[in-house]
């Protein structure tokens, strides 16, 4: 079995230890470089002989990957506390902590648009 994670940041060790308890004996192949749509996504599968893949990508992209019946997986997380921080060059800044809630199968993605109605700007 072999899962292709793509996305910018390598996975952290809750989600590695929810693919291996999913995934018995997985080998995982990480793939940070920047995809340009869904054909290369498709090529990058192909390539490694992924059996499963972690994508984080834009709702569009995703919707395009079911569309061609490739179901990725979705390492779901949930935001907690945020506390603020002190960079090396003492700037202050938020930083928030992240825990595992599971890694999901997406099955759909939908678009939902809002509309607002705009008025003239007075001047």
């Amino acid at each position: 079995m072999v899962i292709l994670w793509l996305s910018r940041h390598e996975p952290i060790t809750a989600q590695q230890d929810e693919l291996e308890r999913l995934f018995p004996r997985h080998t995982l192949r990480l793939d940070s470089q920047a995809f340009a749509d869904v054909d290369d996504i498709h090529r990058r599968i192909q390539r490694c002989r992924a059996d499963e893949v972690v994508t984080v990508a834009p709702l569009t992209l995703t919707a395009k990957l079911l569309e061609r019946d490739i179901r990725p997986l979705w390492p779901d997380m949930l935001e907690g506390a945020t506390s603020k921080c002190e960079s090396a060059s003492r700037q202050l800044y938020t930083r928030a902590s992240w825990t595992m809630d599971g890694v999901h199968r997406i099955s759909a993605a939908r678009i939902k648009m809002q509309f607002e109605e705009l008025t003239s700007a007075k001047t």
